[in-house]
């Protein structure tokens, strides 16, 4: 099976921070010539440009911004597959409206949507909460999880 994951920006904001968990993350998808997923319409990748650009701005507080910035060419030239953001109505009006979900997210679990490991990487404990994250497995088979519990889990084996 194609393993293409979905990572939310925090995920490569803890990577300028040299945060351990992250970048073991991404050496392990590397590793498995795994993928990881963008949209057809370029935002999740202007995420990540202006995550760049974000941090660049106070290098101390990020030390890993060169290594982010080497990471991120190569996910993009090697790693990226496209996707189209799919998700319906109902789906939207409900994570938006009874979990309070971050709109700027969506584009993730859009993309997670349609691909078919529906695996989301994220660190942003406010916008998956418990029910947010019982809800886009049960609904949508999207499973959530934190840096460090994707690191430690059974799919690496």
């Amino acid at each position: 099976m194609i393993r293409t994951w979905t990572i939310d920006t925090c995920v490569m904001y803890e990577i300028g921070k040299n945060n351990s968990d992250a970048i073991t993350l991404l050496m392990l998808i590397k590793r498995k010539n795994d993928f990881i997923a963008f949209d057809f319409e370029g935002n999740i990748e202007r995420e990540y440009r202006t995550c760049l650009k974000r941090i660049s701005l106070c290098r101390d507080c990020f030390p890993g911004y060169d290594f982010l910035c080497e990471q991120l060419k190569y996910i993009i030239d090697r790693l990226a597959t496209k996707f189209s953001s799919k998700i319906n109505r109902k789906q939207k009006e409900t994570l938006l409206n009874k979990h309070f979900f971050d709109p700027d997210d969506l584009v993730f679990v859009s993309v997670c949507n349609s691909t078919n490991w529906k695996k989301l990487i994220s660190e942003d404990h406010k916008h998956y909460s418990e029910g947010t994250k019982k809800y886009l497995k049960e609904k949508m088979g999207i499973d959530v999880f934190s840096i460090n519990n994707s690191t430690s889990h059974e799919f690496w084996s």
